[in-house]
């Protein structure tokens, strides 16, 4: 029997722009995004079936969602755990999100 060991899929250089105004001062940010998931994917391979999983267009407009639900000024790092945070509560399949 086929066993896939480990499944990653992600989505490099999505460029991100998000800009939080505090009275009369903008604060703008400028970030680049990869991710990478890891899933439970082995029946896409297998067996054809791709149901659930996290498509690429679904990561990088995953990106610009969580970042617009940021509504208090954050870092990079912040952000980074907030959207590895719904990458794994969001979607029951994958185990680990890695971001850069």
């Amino acid at each position: 029997m086929t066993h896939l060991a480990l499944h990653q899929h992600g989505k490099s250089r999505v460029r991100l722009g998000r800009i939080w105004r505090e009275g009369n001062v903008h604060h703008f940010v400028e970030w680049m995004v990869h991710t990478m998931l890891e899933s439970d994917m082995e029946a896409a391979f297998i067996d054809g079936d791709n149901t659930g999983m996290t498509a690429t267009d679904t990561q990088k407009n995953t990106v610009y969602v969580v970042a617009k639900r940021m509504s208090k000024r954050c870092t990079i790092e912040q952000y980074a755990v907030a959207l590895a945070q719904h990458f794994v509560h969001t979607y029951p399949r994958v185990s680990f999100a890695c971001l850069k």
